[in-house]
Protein backbone atom coordinates (compact mmCIF):
# COMPACT_ATOMS: atom_id res chain seq x y z
CA UNK A 1 0.00 0.00 0.00
CA UNK A 2 1.68 3.60 -1.09
CA UNK A 3 1.65 6.50 1.58
CA UNK A 4 -0.85 8.38 -0.63
CA UNK A 5 -3.41 5.14 -0.32
CA UNK A 6 -2.68 5.10 3.49
CA UNK A 7 -4.54 8.60 3.65
CA UNK A 8 -6.89 8.32 0.66
CA UNK A 9 -10.02 8.43 3.72
CA UNK A 10 -8.47 11.90 4.92
CA UNK A 11 -9.01 13.56 1.73
CA UNK A 12 -11.77 15.90 2.14
CA UNK A 13 -12.61 15.88 5.44
CA UNK A 14 -13.77 19.64 6.84
CA UNK A 15 -11.82 21.37 8.94
CA UNK A 16 -13.43 21.16 12.74
CA UNK A 17 -11.57 22.93 15.53
CA UNK A 18 -10.47 19.90 18.09
CA UNK A 19 -11.87 17.48 15.35
CA UNK A 20 -11.47 13.78 16.21
CA UNK A 21 -12.11 12.50 12.73
CA UNK A 22 -15.40 11.54 13.06
CA UNK A 23 -16.43 14.79 11.57
CA UNK A 24 -13.19 16.51 10.23
CA UNK A 25 -9.76 17.62 11.67
CA UNK A 26 -7.79 20.82 12.54
CA UNK A 27 -4.13 20.75 10.94
CA UNK A 28 -3.36 19.13 14.87
CA UNK A 29 -5.82 16.33 14.77
CA UNK A 30 -5.06 15.42 11.57
CA UNK A 31 -1.06 15.67 12.04
CA UNK A 32 -2.10 13.16 14.71
CA UNK A 33 -3.99 10.57 12.66
CA UNK A 34 -1.80 10.08 10.19
CA UNK A 35 1.22 9.99 12.23
CA UNK A 36 -0.87 7.11 14.47
CA UNK A 37 -1.36 5.48 10.86
CA UNK A 38 2.03 5.06 10.84
CA UNK A 39 2.55 3.89 14.55
CA UNK A 40 3.78 7.37 15.67
CA UNK A 41 1.59 8.69 18.87
CA UNK A 42 1.98 12.31 19.18
CA UNK A 43 0.22 13.49 22.39
CA UNK A 44 -2.44 15.96 22.56
CA UNK A 45 -1.51 17.96 25.11
CA UNK A 46 1.44 19.39 22.85
CA UNK A 47 -0.49 21.96 20.60
CA UNK A 48 -2.87 24.70 21.81
CA UNK A 49 -5.19 26.72 20.31
CA UNK A 50 -4.48 31.10 20.74
CA UNK A 51 -1.69 32.04 18.36
CA UNK A 52 0.96 33.85 20.33
CA UNK A 53 0.35 30.88 22.99
CA UNK A 54 0.70 27.96 20.45
CA UNK A 55 3.32 29.17 19.10
CA UNK A 56 5.21 29.93 22.59
CA UNK A 57 4.48 26.18 23.22
CA UNK A 58 5.18 24.73 19.90
CA UNK A 59 8.25 26.01 19.76
CA UNK A 60 9.21 24.98 23.63
CA UNK A 61 7.89 21.25 22.62
CA UNK A 62 10.00 21.37 19.14
CA UNK A 63 13.01 22.13 21.82
CA UNK A 64 11.77 19.39 24.16
CA UNK A 65 9.86 16.98 22.01
CA UNK A 66 11.02 16.64 18.34
CA UNK A 67 14.16 16.15 16.36
CA UNK A 68 15.14 18.94 13.86
CA UNK A 69 15.40 17.74 10.37
CA UNK A 70 17.57 19.24 7.57
CA UNK A 71 14.66 18.76 5.28
CA UNK A 72 11.42 17.15 4.22
CA UNK A 73 11.60 13.56 5.27
CA UNK A 74 8.43 10.99 4.73
CA UNK A 75 5.93 11.29 7.59
CA UNK A 76 7.86 13.76 9.53
CA UNK A 77 5.74 17.15 10.95
CA UNK A 78 6.20 20.68 8.64
CA UNK A 79 5.71 23.87 10.56
CA UNK A 80 4.37 27.02 8.69
CA UNK A 81 4.32 30.51 9.43
CA UNK A 82 0.92 31.71 8.00
CA UNK A 83 0.89 34.86 10.27
CA UNK A 84 4.18 36.22 10.36
CA UNK A 85 6.31 35.67 12.77
CA UNK A 86 3.95 32.84 14.35
CA UNK A 87 4.30 29.52 14.05
CA UNK A 88 0.61 28.74 13.02
CA UNK A 89 -0.12 25.67 10.71
CA UNK A 90 1.67 22.24 10.45
CA UNK A 91 1.09 19.33 8.00
CA UNK A 92 2.74 16.11 7.66
CA UNK A 93 5.47 15.20 4.55
CA UNK A 94 4.42 12.41 2.20
CA UNK A 95 6.05 11.43 -0.92
CA UNK A 96 9.04 13.89 0.05
CA UNK A 97 7.64 17.02 -1.98
CA UNK A 98 4.09 16.46 -1.06
CA UNK A 99 2.00 17.44 2.54
CA UNK A 100 -1.24 16.62 3.82
CA UNK A 101 -3.19 19.63 6.01
CA UNK A 102 -6.07 20.94 6.47
CA UNK A 103 -6.90 24.87 6.55
CA UNK A 104 -9.62 26.60 8.59
CA UNK A 105 -12.88 26.96 6.49
CA UNK A 106 -11.73 23.92 4.23
CA UNK A 107 -10.94 20.63 3.60
CA UNK A 108 -8.30 17.83 3.98
CA UNK A 109 -5.75 17.61 0.45
CA UNK A 110 -3.04 17.22 -0.14
CA UNK A 111 -0.46 19.96 -1.73
CA UNK A 112 3.09 20.14 -3.15
CA UNK A 113 5.97 21.57 -0.18
CA UNK A 114 7.50 23.54 -3.31
CA UNK A 115 4.53 25.53 -4.28
CA UNK A 116 5.16 29.32 -3.82
CA UNK A 117 2.87 29.99 -1.70
CA UNK A 118 4.35 27.28 1.06
CA UNK A 119 7.49 27.38 0.14
CA UNK A 120 8.42 30.95 1.40
CA UNK A 121 5.78 30.11 5.08
CA UNK A 122 8.30 26.31 6.11
CA UNK A 123 9.54 27.46 9.69
CA UNK A 124 11.12 23.64 9.91
CA UNK A 125 10.63 19.90 9.60
CA UNK A 126 10.47 17.84 12.58
CA UNK A 127 10.46 14.43 13.57
CA UNK A 128 8.71 13.80 17.68
CA UNK A 129 11.12 11.74 19.50
CA UNK A 130 8.91 11.54 22.25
Amino acid sequence: MGQCDLLNNLIGKPWVKNGDGSNGFDCFTLAQEVLKRKGIILPSNIFIADLVLRDLKFNKDLDDHFIKLPGAVDFCIVVFSLRAPYITHMGVVIERNKFIHVLEKRHVCIERLNHYYWQKRIKGYYHYGG
